[in-house]
């Protein structure tokens, strides 16, 4: 029976391992830092009617785009692109505060001054892929607002370009604008906007004013900072026993056990052996579960091996 308990303990132990192990929780973060490029479609479908005095998608664009600017929190890494056949930044990624505020301003409001260096044709992909340079590496939450009327000459590669978004956790969320009818009497083209939000789970709107309610929701959404620990292990068949004797075990795993200070951005190495380790976040409630199975895991042992244990006399 009492081989039977430890056999008990040492499989209760394992699984509270595995438990522990498996909850990557995604109820913290270890930063709440925003990034965001508004990437503004200029082609020929949108300036059309520029060299006339009647107004254009591109000025609505301007319009909801100092409102966008208006609605985005202080402290945000922000920046500004503008495309049609190629890509340019016009502003780079820069903190959003009361101070840089009118600079953003400024810049939206003389984005027609860029309209010529970019050319006229609509290639969404090379303005998306603009977007996420800017925003790859970047510790923090990333979103890319795009204004645009639809038009794309080259929808499949721009699909591909959400999907890359997508991979690297970049939200795409499109705002459409109808094309100037005096231009090409095209409709806009819905489908296409559509489908970018989709693939990276952002937001498509065509209402501006609920448009940027949702937008505003996300983008001032925090968790609670992961602070405690961080903790890299597989035990899972990589337990080595190396020695038993009567008071004590030893035992080779697997695994990196480490203390994280995430606001001091400090980590100090607790223990280390060898590689090939599964990435968790926790608490350190889950970082005593696991080590209290480590414990019983060794107790189960030595309780074993001291019942069979007989000394020499």
């Amino acid at each position: 029976m009492k081989v039977t308990a430890y056999i008990i303990i040492f499989i209760v132990a394992l699984l509270s391992l595995n438990v522990v192990l498996a909850d990557n929780s995604a109820n913290c973060t270890t930063t709440n830092q925003k990034n965001f490029v508004i990437l503004i479609d200029v082609s020929g479908s949108v300036t059309g009617s520029l060299k006339s005095n009647s107004p254009t998608a591109l000025d609505t664009y301007e319009e909801y785009a100092e409102m966008l600017v208006n609605t985005l929190p202080y402290n945000s890494n922000t920046g500004i692109v503008i495309f049609a056949a190629s890509a340019k930044v016009i502003m780079p990624l820069v903190e959003l505060n009361q101070n840089s505020k009118p600079d953003f301003i400024n810049v939206i409001q003389h984005i027609k001054n860029e309209v010529s260096t970019v050319g006229q044709h609509t290639k969404v992909a090379i303005g998306i892929n603009s977007a996420i340079a800017m925003l790859s590496g970047i510790e923090g939450s990333s979103e890319i607002f795009l204004f645009s009327d639809g038009a794309n000459q080259d929808r499949n590669y721009a699909i591909e370009s959400a999907k890359l978004a997508s991979t690297k956790g970049i939200k795409i969320s499109p705002f459409l604008v109808a094309r100037v009818s005096d231009f090409s009497g095209e409709s806009a083209d819905w489908q296409n906007m559509q489908s970018y939000a989709d693939i990276s789970d952002g937001t498509f709107g065509t209402n501006i004013n609920l448009w940027l309610d949702e937008v505003k929701k996300r983008a001032f959404e925090t968790k609670p900072l992961c602070k405690d620990i961080i903790i890299e292990a597989n035990v899972t068949n990589t337990t080595k026993l190396v020695n038993i004797a009567p008071d004590s075990i030893t035992l080779e795993v697997n695994a990196v056990l480490a203390k994280y200070n995430a606001s001091q951005n400090v980590s100090s190495q607790l223990l280390e052996l060898p590689p090939e380790s599964l990435f968790m976040q926790g608490s350190t409630g889950k970082a005593v579960i696991m080590i209290l199975g480590l414990i019983l895991i060794a107790s189960s042992i030595i309780m074993y091996r001291r019942v069979h244990h007989k000394p020499v006399n």
